[in-house]
């Protein structure tokens, strides 16, 4: 696993896991391919070794079908919600109270993905704004399991939103709000592009991994303008020039700690 996929010599994603069928004795392998590449669905994959002692990788072979192999299902608004914390049932009630009122008030509900990227308030215990602070400070990268996938969304791009519907009363519902879906692995490595370090992987006891599909915010016209390369150089360029430290305050859970729950007992 994490063996690398590529195409005409160039990376285009990681093996996530490899087993041996029992019925038949081959192998299955399970890729996760980088997010802008497409392959199409009679794409051959073969195992290679790079030189006489090299690393394998799995080197993938276009085929001439027009169908595009099919991502993994994406996290749409229609899908059932089943809320695993009291933070996400707290939001769904939230979400049914406002919807009740759909026929009296606009109602514009927004779903946004994880945010990163530089703010004045800032936020490092989420996963690239996280992740690249380790690097910047501790001078490596822990992650936890890395085949994960989580949406992103740049701290701009949500502020755009929220003012594009103040500005567009007419545009109601539900909207996902996610433009990035890359694993916490892949978000290590785009880290590491900008400030070289070495990434230590340890196992994880938390497998949720999800895609969000914004399809429907898309269609309203609204369009994204940063990504997670420009939230990690924000941060990397705040963090150099001595704007950004690596503080408590900046923890939601370390700040609770230190405040709101000081003294109380375990």
């Amino acid at each position: 696993p994490r063996a690398p996929v590529k195409a005409a010599g160039v990376v285009v994603g990681r093996v996530e896991s490899i087993r041996l069928d029992g019925k038949t004795y081959e192998a299955v392998a399970r890729l996760h391919i980088f997010q802008q590449y497409q392959f199409s669905k009679d794409t051959i994959a073969a195992v290679f070794t790079s030189g006489l002692l090299g690393e394998q990788f799995v080197g993938l072979e276009g085929g001439g079908d027009s169908v595009m192999l099919k991502d993994e299902d994406q996290v749409t608004e229609d899908l059932v919600l089943k809320p695993i914390s009291e933070y996400n049932k707290t939001k769904m009630v939230s979400e049914r109270v406002l919807l009740s009122y759909i026929d009296k008030m606009a109602i514009q509900i927004v779903r946004p993905a994880t945010v990163c990227g530089y703010s004045p308030r800032m936020r490092l215990d989420v996963a690239v704004n996280l992740l690249a602070m380790q690097a910047l400070v501790k001078g490596r990268i822990t992650v936890f399991g890395g085949n994960q996938t989580r949406p992103n969304i740049h701290i701009d791009d949500i502020t755009d939103l929220y003012v594009f519907l103040v500005d567009h009363p007419e545009v109601t519902g539900v909207f996902n709000a996610g433009f990035e879906n890359i694993s916490i692995l892949d978000i290590a490595h785009l880290v590491t592009r900008q400030v070289p370090v070495e990434i230590e992987v340890t196992a994880s006891n938390d497998p949720r991994s999800y895609r969000v599909n914004s399809d429907r915010l898309l269609a309203t016209g609204f369009k994204p303008k940063k990504t997670v390369d420009d939230a990690i150089s924000e941060i990397v360029e705040k963090f150099r020039a001595g704007v950004l430290k690596d503080e408590d305050h900046f923890y939601n859970l370390r700040w609770m700690e230190k405040t709101v729950l000081k003294g109380q007992a375990a």
